[in-house]
């Protein structure tokens, strides 16, 4: 068993950027959840493969296995009030509004309860065959973070993906969004958005690109 308490505002503000990422036609229709024991700080991860959103929250009052654990949980619907999935835990902590918030994870489920608030249950996914693609996309935003500034030329990205990071909610209003390129036109764009959210957009082969579509408007 792991438990845990987070802020209802901070966890709601990342699962919700965490959502942000699973369109309706993903394949990956789950929420990955890494509870990092040692820094104390939860990774919350959304991607249907082309973009990916990760937010990190922060939690203290730990008790659990030393190593921590990851989990999937299904993206789930909140328009219920009986939701279950990250959907509906993200609804109802944030309809709790300001306080902490104890997060269970034991025998397949994730329970949430926040102070002044309704509990929830949400089952856990059972598809450890997963997490080593979201642990590979984790491991990418690693390294692209330390890789020198570069001017890639001329990239090709899908307005459809890059909508996706206006949805982004950060600590305060006005928060831009900062992008890392890579020396390759097709190396993963890097994107910040706060302290506490990192993306990927994978960016479009130019050159298949225009001989399925056409080069016009093409530089």
């Amino acid at each position: 068993m792991i438990s845990f308490v987070a802020d209802n505002e901070l966890l709601a503000r990342g699962l919700s950027n965490a959502l942000a990422f699973i369109p309706a036609n993903s394949r990956y229709v789950n929420v990955w959840i890494r509870v990092n024991a040692e820094a104390r700080t939860l990774e919350i991860m959304g991607t249907d493969s082309y973009a990916a959103g990760l937010a990190t929250v922060p939690f203290d009052s730990y008790q659990g296995p030393p190593e921590g654990a990851e989990i999937l949980v299904h993206k789930g619907k909140a328009d219920t009030k009986t939701a279950e999935g990250a959907a509906g835990l993200e609804r109802t902590v944030r309809m709790a509004g300001k306080g902490p918030c104890r997060v269970v994870m034991a025998e397949g489920a994730v329970t949430v309860e926040p102070m002044g608030g309704d509990t929830l249950v949400a089952l856990m996914a059972y598809a450890p065959e997963l997490f080593s693609a979201y642990q590979g996309l984790a491991d990418i935003m690693t390294i692209a973070e330390k890789r020198p500034e570069a001017v890639p030329g001329v990239i090709c990205l899908d307005p459809a993906l890059w909508s996706r990071f206006s949805k982004v909610k950060a600590d305060k209003g006005q928060r831009m969004a900062d992008l890392l390129f890579g020396d390759s036109p097709l190396d993963p764009v890097l994107v910040k958005i706060g302290p506490d959210f990192r993306g990927l957009l994978m960016p479009i082969d130019r050159e298949v690109n225009g001989k399925n579509i056409g080069e016009d408007g093409l530089w």
